[in-house]
């Protein structure tokens, strides 16, 4: 039994296809912007928290009281309370610390400008590797 209506007398069966979004030719463009939207909304998300300020935790204090009164040689040397960060990572912080003062934003500055960036390093991973549904998902994800 033919459940669509008749236009002019003839069923509707043969005029309509039965595609699914994702086999669309308009799914690719949908697949890209999506995964842009969860990017922008993954940067969006990671900039709230930083500006919401929120108190260091025990291990950020830790590791901070090392930028106190140490330079950047004496940050390869073995850390105060235990600590244990790269390098890099602690000349960074110092940098930071030195620039814009010793407060919250500036401890976790280095932090959330590699958590932006990696959004944006995982989507150019994801594509080079993935493609359609599987992209989205992953960056979703």
């Amino acid at each position: 039994m033919n459940l669509l209506p008749a236009i002019a007398g003839k069923p509707l069966e043969g005029q309509l296809e039965d595609v699914a979004p994702w086999q669309s030719s308009h799914w690719p463009r949908v697949v890209e912007y999506l995964t842009w939207a969860f990017v922008a909304l993954g940067v969006m998300l990671r900039l709230g928290r930083y500006l919401l300020r929120f108190p260091l935790w025990g291990d950020e204090c830790f590791l901070a009281s090392n930028f106190i009164d140490r330079g950047f040689a004496d940050l390869l040397g073995p850390l105060e309370y235990n600590m244990v960060a790269p390098p890099l990572y602690l000349w960074a912080e110092l940098a930071s610390v030195k620039a814009f003062g010793y407060n919250e934003w500036s401890l976790r500055l280095v932090a959330v400008i590699c958590s932006v960036a990696s959004l944006f390093v995982f989507r150019h991973l994801a594509g080079r590797l993935l493609s359609g549904t599987p992209l989205l998902l992953a960056v979703g994800i």
